[in-house]
């Protein structure tokens, strides 16, 4: 009972502090492909939803199971993107499971010794490292894909014996090939593994065996039959795959995998890492292939790490020409976390047996200050992140009003952004969700206290108590001022002007106002100014109501005690 409690612990803190930085840095917006799900919700609310909009290829990737997963959790929550971030967690939660049972269920491995090599590796598989992923709905392609291949292989060891795990294992290789293209290595890894482990255990020529084999190659020609099924590619990649010497192809490999361990920052020590996790990786299969006891934590570990290596072969090949920097993207560190995990396990398992306790306690100690510094480097990455997440759901709740340079940060396309986001607010969904704004925007707006100092112009004009502005809707309006809290002595982090109390109009914040820093003697106030150029061309001819919104620092939101009124006429 004892080493059952310390096992959950060990693994609850660090799926903890994982599940907390999620809830933290998490914001509820689509954000660049998930504008793609967007459409494919603009097809099932104009009755025109097909299977081939769940089949459809997104660059060279039959996305299937995880856009069924979305539109699930769609239907349940009203497309809260946060939803989709907690599904990856729980996906993550789940690998990292299965990874461990496969490993404690080895009666020797339940030890203290165990227990504190372990805990640097729980850190790495839950690390910040993978930021973009943990942070991105849309990366459940990923979190999907690794849980199907770890249960394809915890399933293939056990299905040498019974039909059923056989069985099981082509279901998950099956879900696991239409959640993201990488995946249909796990075709050939497992066919190979198969192959080792009937010999190993004599079984190579059995008929139950041949069956085996038969049936597991014949299940990868139908799949591979199906994923290309009029398979069309149009790629930003495709045309320009190749382009690139031999040298910018290894280099981009080593930083691929040394970027788990190390930051854009130390760009050449990432290549020493990189180079490491190659060596480890062969010496780790060494290790394998000469193992005269096989458990299902070797074979899933051995998979992670040809998985590994074959990934980010493939991946050089399409991306090697953007350069060192494309691999420094957070995006495909989760697959290269999980083959170092398998590389460790071995490693770690046949040093405890060699009794050489100074190489884990130097690895664990080099992993240790790796996971340390990734994740401050991790944490720096997602405030800006959060940042910018933030500006793109107000920009997108005010997709009438901002400027196509402001929505192209959600999408390289500004007017599939428009035209999604009104599909989002006519349907009510995501951020437009009655639901939505209920459970997770719970801000209180209260009334300005007397420590904020402002003034407010309208082409010059400063709003003054219960005043109407008539203007032409072919005049531009000109919104300056600026606003400070003189309690704490900081600007403010967002004004927003309300009209009619539906239309939400950020202005721009942050404008430099020496002559504001200098009357209240405050260097903090220098950055106080806000600013929006507008236009009413093609708005109806009546009188809108205006009001000012400020948001302070501490998410706290205040209106100004003034009613304003704009008559176009």
């Amino acid at each position: 009972m004892k080493n059952k409690f310390i096992q959950f612990s060990i693994f609850f803190t660090p799926a903890l502090l994982c599940l907390l930085y999620i809830a933290y840095f998490g914001v509820n917006i689509p954000y660049w492909d998930q504008w793609e799900f967007v459409f494919l919700l603009e097809r099932y609310f104009a009755g025109e939803l097909h299977l081939d909009n769940f089949t459809a290829l997104h660059n060279e990737h039959r996305l299937f199971f995880p856009r069924l997963m979305m539109f699930l959790l769609f239907l349940i929550t009203e497309y809260n993107i946060l939803a989709e971030l907690y599904l990856n967690w729980l996906l993550l939660v789940s690998s990292v499971m299965l990874l461990l049972y496969s490993y404690f269920s080895i009666e020797k491995h339940n030890s203290y010794k165990t227990y504190f090599v372990l805990l640097p590796l729980l850190f790495l598989a839950f690390g910040f490292q993978q930021w973009e992923n943990l942070l991105w709905g849309w990366q459940i392609a990923i979190f999907l894909a690794l849980l199907m291949f770890i249960s394809t292989f915890y399933f293939l060891f056990y299905g040498i014996e019974k039909q059923r795990y056989f069985i099981f294992a082509l279901l998950t290789a099956f879900i696991g090939s239409f959640s993201f293209g990488n995946t249909l290595s796990i075709w050939g890894i497992g066919g190979g593994l198969l192959i080792w482990l009937a010999y190993k255990q004599k079984l190579l020529h059995s008929k139950s065996m041949r069956v085996k084999f038969f049936i597991w190659g014949i299940s990868f020609l139908l799949v591979l039959s199906l994923y290309f099924y009029n398979f069309n590619l149009h790629s930003a990649h495709s045309g320009e795959i190749g382009h690139f010497s031999f040298s910018q192809y290894f280099i981009y490999i080593l930083s691929f995998l040394g970027n788990v361990l190390a930051t854009p920052d130390f760009q050449s020590f990432a290549l020493y890492i990189g180079a490491m996790i190659i060596i480890a990786s062969f010496y780790a299969l060494y290790l394998f292939f000469r193992l005269n006891k096989i458990e299902a934590y070797h074979v899933i570990s051995t998979a992670l790490i040809i998985f590994m290596l074959l990934s980010v072969s493939l991946i050089a090949i399409g991306r090697a020409e953007f350069g060192v920097e494309q691999a420094f993207s957070s995006r495909y560190t989760t697959f290269t976390t999980f083959g170092i995990l398998g590389i460790f396990i071995i490693l770690f398992t046949h040093w405890f047996k060699q009794n050489q306790f100074l190489s884990i306690n130097i690895s664990i100690g080099l992993l240790m200050i790796s996971v340390v510094n990734t994740t401050f480097y991790g944490i720096d990455a997602s405030f800006e992140h959060k940042e910018r997440l933030e500006k793109i759901k107000i920009n997108v709740e005010n997709y009438r009003a901002a400027a196509m340079n402001d929505l192209a940060a959600a999408h390289p396309l500004p007017s599939y952004v428009r035209a999604l986001s009104h599909t989002l607010s006519t349907n009510k969904i995501s951020i437009f969700s009655d639901k939505n704004d209920e459970i997770y925007q719970k801000n209180e707006v209260l009334h300005l206290p007397p420590n904020f100092r402002y003034s407010v112009t309208i082409n010059q004009n400063r709003l003054e108590s219960s005043k109407t502005f008539n203007l032409s809707r072919d005049q531009k309006v000109d919104i300056e001022g600026w606003v400070i809290d003189t309690e704490n002595q900081q600007t403010v982090k967002q004004v927003t002007f309300i009209i009619d109390n539906t239309l939400q109009i950020p202005l721009i914040s942050a404008i430099p106002r020496n002559d504001v820093a200098k009357y209240f003697s405050h260097n903090n106030y220098l950055y106080s100014g806000i600013n929006k150029k507008l236009h009413f061309k093609g708005a109806s001819k009546k009188t809108y109501h205006v009001k000012v919104q400020i948001l302070d620092k501490h998410g706290k939101t205040f209106l100004l005690p003034n009613n304003w009124y704009i008559t176009l006429i």
